[in-house]
């Protein structure tokens, strides 16, 4: 018997011998080891089939060996053992969730760096059932699942001690602030008298003695100041053997430059800057004359004038007459001067950058060697530098994939430690555009933009300047053609200064005769520095509701605008001014700052107005451009959406609300202060556009400059007459409905409720026959519970619709007949 237990013993120490050896051989030569090839390949085995758990693997085998070494008995196949294996295999694949993209879980290279064979075959087929997010939900809750089994913890034990320590956390959380206070406050007490005290003293010790100032006493004449010496700090060298053996290293290819940082030599001398005049509420004529009216001086004239015995009185009155009227006429007659862009708007002082080529070869040399690290054949052929990134043009080689580029956005945004890239192939070119955000960010002034000729040469008055892309072009935009514009983005994104380059732009190009605005600001902060301007048709709209009566006007003026195109025989404005010179009509631009202010107040009023104007109102002249800072799909509608084909969007918070405004990703990697995606009508991609800058003094200067020549803004009596009707008639209404709500009630009404919750039928004649009164009072009782959504209204022969409840319809009773 001893011997037959010996011999089992023996047994069990040579196969926990055998599993140590096995073990030790592979992590040895997982670890890079000379084992030779049999250790080698064991290990790549492992490696292949458990990916980076092949270590586990080997861990565990060791811990077998030892387990039948040790305690002379194997592994027992019990349900833990099954949870831990189980949650191991879970492991792996979501380790290869994570590492690998879908579609490629069980491909050869890829099953290294992930969850081996195991995991990725594991993933492939849950995949393959429950796709890319059903597979993590089933992963994660069947890991869960593992560790209850192998373990004898409960989700609702641990549910309920949470509880309970939350509860005599707070409790004891709770006494301590409680103790807290009471110190604290019986210190303040203390410390507030302490303080009084001082503070007395202090006043009555701090009256001034002459006789007791010594402050003056033996005071010298300093010595004057001698000027320091500036030191100069010694330009860093560049060693060039370094340079030599970085060479072959660094990738061939031209780089380009959006503005010239490294050309020609730059004008030292201060460019001149439009002197800054100090706004004012009320707009500024210079031919007005400063001197009192007729009326005030016609009674003292005679009386001065028969005083000095003299009768040129009425001469000098006529005179006085005779030149009002002819600065008037002056004053009309002066046409109107557009402004200037080099006068009013600053000039930027370009800085040279000796080293920005050395860091665009660098950063180059970086991806070309990130790109090889993961076995993508590509090479880099150009970058070109912006104001916000560069972007290094990608060309793959041949069966390369762009999904395989695009899925190493964020390996290569590490290895070039920058915050977000974006990747995306670039329209018109066989190659892939990289955009990597540079050091500083560039701003962009507007006079850049709109010293090009293309937007002097426009024909179109509502030309606008947008900003410059990546490749130094200026980028312009045509309300007229657009026709509608959207503009999203977050708070400090640069939403606002985009809105007032936009307005400027028109401001530059057209004048009051050609071009009419309507500003929308319900933060009331934005737009209205722009009030007294000629462009203006009413004053800045700062409420919500006349916000709403300015869009329904909008509306009827797009109908008349119609019937006369109708009546004339055109189809356009641009055909009807052509046609008719003499009575040429303005293009309208409506401009509304924040959309979802507007939602919240008036959504269905504000909704149809903008989507009718969306519809139709581009052969009228009559263009919007709506910016909101809350791209949700409550605000901006898929009715707006489908009307609105051009867009703008700045950097939001969520691929959401990127996929939101512009139907794609995108828009939640920019940079913010000006970094945009402009999507006009007619493009497949949006482009990538660094936004013009105007600061607030320069947006004054112009202001001001336009209101300088006499011409005020002509408030348009039709919109005004037509907010202040529909103003009135939402007055009428509110009080006609608090006269109903306040009118006597009928004492009758409970009982008329009860009888109509008790019978199912709201009839006049069964309330008349119930409770014996007249058909008048009767009928009264029915509109009372109408007016309480108790019952519904009649419809024709049919009965009224119960819409409550008996409970709920009695409470509302009482409620009524109380108030």
């Amino acid at each position: 018997m001893n011997t037959a237990s010996k011999n089992t013993e023996r047994k069990y120490e040579l196969i926990g011998l055998l599993f140590c050896a096995v073990g030790l051989i592979s992590i040895c030569g997982i670890l890079g080891l000379n084992v030779g090839f049999v250790g080698l390949y064991v290990a790549k085995f492992l490696h292949y089939l458990f990916g980076v758990g092949a270590i586990f693997v080997t861990v565990l085998i060791l811990m077998i060996g030892w387990q039948y070494m040790a305690k002379h008995r194997g592994i027992a196949y019990n349900v833990p053992f099954c949870g831990v294996c189980a949650f191991f295999l879970i492991l792996l694949a979501l380790w290869h969730h994570i590492t690998v993209p879908s579609g490629e879980e069980i491909m050869p290279e890829n099953l290294t760096r992930g969850g081996g064979l195991v995991g990725g075959g594991l993933l492939f087929v849950v995949r393959k059932f429950f796709g890319v997010d059903g597979s993590v939900i089933l992963l994660v809750l069947a890991g869960i699942a593992s560790i209850l089994l192998a373990t004898k913890w409960s989700l609702a034990s641990g549910l309920l001690k949470t509880e309970e320590k939350a509860k005599r956390g707070a409790k004891a959380t709770g006494a301590a602030i409680a103790l807290t206070y009471e110190k604290v406050t019986e210190a303040s007490d203390h410390v507030e008298q302490q303080i009084v005290t001082k503070v007395r003293e202090h006043v009555k010790n701090s009256f001034y003695n002459q006789d007791k100032d010594t402050h003056f006493e033996g005071v010298y004449p300093s010595s004057a100041m001698q000027s320091e010496e500036i030191s100069t700090e010694d330009v860093p060298s560049i060693d060039p053997s370094s340079m030599q053996d970085t060479e072959s290293s660094v990738p061939h290819f031209t780089i380009e430059y959006s503005s010239e940082e490294l050309e020609g030599s730059f004008p030292e001398q201060v460019p001149h800057m439009p002197p800054v005049v100090s706004p004012s509420s009320k707009p500024v004529c210079k031919n007005t004359v400063s001197m009192p009216n007729y009326d005030e001086i016609a009674p003292i004239m005679p009386a001065a004038a028969l005083m000095d015995g003299s009768t040129a009185a009425p001469t000098a009155i006529q005179h006085v007459k005779d030149t009002d009227q002819e600065q008037g006429q002056k004053a009309v007659i002066k046409p109107y001067e557009l402004p200037s862009v080099e006068k009013l708007l600053s000039k930027r002082e370009k800085k040279r950058n000796a080293t920005l080529s050395l860091e665009i070869e660098e950063k180059a040399a970086i991806l070309q060697k990130t790109l090889s690290d993961f076995r993508v054949q590509a090479k880099i052929i150009n970058a070109c530098h912006g104001p916000a990134v560069t972007r290094y043009e990608l060309e793959p080689a041949p069966g390369v994939k762009v999904s395989k580029i695009t899925n190493l956005a964020e390996d290569l945004a590490l290895s070039l430690a920058a915050a977000a890239i974006r990747i995306e192939p670039i329209p018109g070119k066989a190659a892939i555009g990289i955009e990597v955000p540079n050091k500083e960010l560039e701003g962009v002034p507007l006079r850049e933009v709109l010293e090009n000729k293309q937007f002097s040469k426009a024909k179109s008055k509502l030309t606008v300047g947008l900003g410059i892309d990546i490749g130094g072009k200026p980028i312009f935009a045509d309300l007229a053609k657009m026709p509608h514009l959207l503009v999203a983005g977050a708070t400090g994104s640069g939403k606002s200064v985009c809105i007032n380059t936009l307005i400027t732009s028109i401001l530059f190009k057209a004048t009051p005769e050609e071009v009419k605005f309507i500003l929308v600001d319900p933060k009331m902060v934005e737009l209205s520095n722009y009030n007294g301007i000629p462009h203006l048709m009413v004053p800045v709209v700062t409420e919500a509701k006349k916000a709403a009566s300015v869009l329904n006007w909008s509306v009827q003026e797009m109908e008349k605008r119609y019937e006369k195109f109708a009546d004339c025989g055109v189809r356009n404005m641009e055909s009807y001014n052509a046609k008719f010179e003499d009575d040429k009509m303005p293009a309208v631009v409506i401009i509304i700052d924040e959309l979802a202010d507007l939602m919240m107040v008036a959504p269905h009023d504000v909704e149809d107005a903008i989507c009718r104007l969306a519809q139709k109102a581009r052969a009228a002249g009559i263009h919007m451009v709506l910016a909101t800072q809350r791209p949700s799909v409550d605000v901006i509608t898929g009715i707006i959406k489908a009307n609105i084909p051009s867009r703008i969007s700045f950097a939001v918070s969520s691929q959401i609300d990127s996929r939101t405004i512009l139907d794609r990703s995108g828009a939640e990697k920019l940079l913010g202060k000006g970094d945009m995606l402009f999507f006009p009508v007619g493009t497949s991609k949006p482009t990538r556009v660094q936004g013009a800058f105007i600061s607030d003094e320069e947006v004054e200067g112009l202001l001001e400059f336009i209101r300088s020549q006499g011409q005020e803004m002509e408030a348009n009596e039709e919109i005004i007459s037509f907010t202040e009707n529909a103003a009135r008639e939402e007055a009428e209404a509110e009080e006609s409905k608090s006269k109903v709500k306040h009118e006597k009630r009928d004492k009758l009404l409970l009982d008329a409720v009860e009888l109509v919750m008790t019978t199912g039928q709201a009839s006049t004649s069964s309330i008349q026959r119930r409770f014996r009164i007249g058909y008048t009072r009767a009928g009264r009782l029915i509109d009372m519970m109408e007016a309480l959504h108790i019952v519904g209204p009649n419809v024709g022969s049919k009965p009224r619709e119960i819409l409550m409840s008996s409970e709920q319809a009695m409470e509302a009773a009482s409620h009524m007949i109380n108030d």
